[in-house]
């Protein structure tokens, strides 16, 4: 690690991953699978996931800026023969199913493509549960700050609606993403409705909100299994007393346990394990009833995960700027979702690379600094493309050598910039609070045609 800590490692690698994913075919296969009666415009679906991603990577003030810059030829954004106006139009008229279709695929043809590198210390226990082990959990976007001109007499703040998403521990990165246009009240809903896209055998690791007779009710009725935290609203009442251990972070305890007890819903038998330390106890739930497929202290151990779920919905919020949402209808703000989402995949791709690359694991790179310096080396790349598009044309009759750019300064980083770095003081700096006051949804999108 000392002898590799100065090496300078590639940046290129995220522009390979999108451009080599994000292709032309999977983006018209999408539209395919998802159009009713709705056509292919000048502002087609692959042009406006383009330009969306490109709004990602380089954070514009405006949408209109984007749109000039676009029409000015920077070859980040694709490049349409059609009016500002028409491309606001198609962006609040195209229904959001048809991007949330193109980052499905998208993140298929990566699976397929790229060695899942992260959580290289879970393998043995990933290959227990079908190689899949992914955490769950949702989020409220926040509230939109720009709205249209035609809000601006409503005082009422506008929530962009919630997301639910399924975090894949061996790719480091999204594995599914369902958005909600209603901002409350969804997230253990959505969460059952996607279960069918689990792949049977799967483990899912989730918060107390999902830790509810229902959900592992529908865990069971899929095949699945949960490592779920025990919700405060459940009843749940001790069968059997399995084992029990100290351990230098408390007292292990493992049970056979009934949750749910009322009439109302259906009772589930599972295993709960509680950690009981200096802080306060912890208490898990799951239908893993064979404890040499899942141990008390593998279940304590491998919920530790879960948090990085809660690290991507930072990460695409502060670090890919989903904070800010660039409009106020609801297909505009999914487009800007599942655009951040594909950039997310992208880029952690990219540092599975580059880790395998520099020999280190993938966990030891930081994200916050990692990303930045992707979305700068993309900006660079596409001006160093178009400066050099402007030269060849103004040498038409000369033939002209493109520079390598991979030897560029720009295409490049020292493996010590991007590398996690271990806080020295506790941040106790206080989070900003969400906007107060009455709310309400986005306006809905409009029915599509031919539907």
């Amino acid at each position: 690690m000392a002898t590799s800590i100065g090496k300078r490692v590639d940046l290129l690698g995220a522009l390979e991953v999108l451009q080599g994913y994000l292709t032309p075919a999977l983006c018209a296969a999408a539209f395919t699978e998802v159009r009713t009666a709705e056509r292919q415009r000048r502002w087609t679906l692959e042009c406006l996931t383009r330009f969306w991603t490109a709004v990602i990577l380089r954070a514009p003030p405006s949408l209109t800026q984007a749109l000039e810059e676009a029409s000015g030829g920077a070859t980040a954004y694709p490049k349409v023969d059609a009016t500002p106006q028409a491309f606001f139009s198609r962006s609040k008229d195209l229904s959001y199913e048809f991007f949330q279709r193109v980052f499905e695929r998208f993140v298929e043809a990566v699976r397929a493509g790229e060695t899942p590198r992260f959580f290289a210390e879970g393998q043995d226990l990933t290959k227990r549960f079908s190689g899949t082990i992914w955490a769950l959990d949702g989020s409220t976007l926040d509230p939109v700050a720009r709205r249209l001109k035609a809000l601006w007499d409503d005082p009422r703040i506008v929530l962009p609606g919630s997301i639910v998403a399924f975090y894949d521990l061996c790719t480091g990165s999204l594995a599914r993403l369902k958005f909600e246009p209603t901002p409350l009240g969804k997230e253990s809903v959505n969460a059952r409705e996607q279960l069918a896209h689990v792949p049977k055998g799967g483990l899912l690791l989730a918060d107390r909100l999902f830790g509810t007779p229902k959900f592992f009710g529908a865990l069971k009725e899929k095949g699945l299994f949960g490592l779920i935290r025990r919700s405060g609203q459940a009843n749940v009442r001790v069968l059997e007393s399995l084992s029990r251990q100290d351990l230098e972070s408390g007292l292990l305890e493992e049970f056979r346990v009934e949750l749910g007890t009322s009439r109302e819903v259906v009772p589930q038998t599972l295993r709960m394990v509680r950690l009981t330390g200096p802080k306060g106890s912890l208490e898990l739930l799951t239908n893993v009833t064979d404890a040499a497929v899942l141990s008390a202290q593998d279940m304590i151990s491998l919920y530790a995960k879960r948090w990085q779920v809660e690290r991507l919905f930072l990460e695409l919020k502060e670090v890919l700027n989903l904070h800010r949402f660039y409009a106020a209808n609801v297909n505009a703000v999914a487009a800007q979702v599942f655009a951040a989402a594909i950039v997310h995949v992208a880029f952690r791709a990219a540092q599975a690379r580059i880790a395998h690359e520099a020999e280190v694991e993938p966990e030891q790179i930081s994200p916050q600094r990692l990303f930045p310096k992707l979305a700068a080396t993309s900006t660079k790349w596409t001006e160093a493309e178009t400066y050099f598009d402007h030269v060849r044309r103004a040498n038409r009759a000369k033939d002209l050598i493109k520079p390598s750019w991979a030897k560029m300064r720009f295409a490049t980083a020292r493996l010590a910039s991007i590398l996690v770095r271990k806080r020295a003081v506790p941040d106790t700096k206080p989070r900003p609070k969400p906007g107060r006051g009455p709310r309400r949804a986005l306006p809905s999108a409009p029915p599509r045609p031919g539907t």
